[in-house]
């Protein structure tokens, strides 16, 4: 049986480190795999660190 799936989707890498990072590695402390889609810049590093698998993803804020 495989595990559940948690992915979070979010523009900017740093915003996911300050608003998500705790409740991802949580998730994945109770054995979720974690997956976080977003573009990535300065903390790409620091949420592969948390060993959450990261997905490059280029999305703009101004919508469209």
């Amino acid at each position: 049986m495989s595990r559940q799936k948690i992915l979070f989707v979010v523009t900017e890498d740093w915003y996911f480190v300050s608003h998500r990072l705790s409740l991802a590695i949580a998730a994945k402390k109770v054995g979720f795999e974690v997956l976080v889609a977003t573009n990535v810049g300065a903390y790409g590093e620091l949420i592969k660190s948390h060993d959450l698998e990261l997905i490059p993803l280029k999305l703009s804020r101004r919508g469209g």
